[in-house]
């Protein structure tokens, strides 16, 4: 089990890579979730899934984003020994899942 202060330090992890996705790209960025929140403070490999608004981007621009992604999977890696690994999701997706009352949602 891990200690707190191994618990802060993973939240730290994961709160720097938010950042980095977020820096340049909080405009077509809705939401980013953890999968299994209290399950994953004990583990160093975490699920991400990001929220993009597809009303405003284009396939370039979704590109841009996942070597962003990337790039910052690697930063956050070499500094917190934490593994992330990241999903994309589209707003119309999701909002087509919650009108049609999906569970998975």
């Amino acid at each position: 089990m891990a200690s707190e202060k191994e618990k802060i330090k993973k939240f730290e992890g994961l709160k720097e890579f938010c950042s980095l996705l977020l820096t340049a790209n909080k405009k077509y960025i809705k939401a980013i979730w953890l999968l299994r929140a209290e399950e994953s403070l004990s583990e160093t490999d975490f699920t991400l899934i990001v929220l993009l608004n597809d009303f405003k981007i284009d396939s370039l621009i979704k590109k841009h984003l996942e070597i962003v992604a990337i790039k910052s999977e690697k930063t956050i890696e070499e500094k917190y020994g934490l593994k992330i690994h990241v999903g994309f999701s589209m707003l119309s997706e999701y909002f087509e899942s919650v009108m049609m009352n999906k569970i998975d949602v």
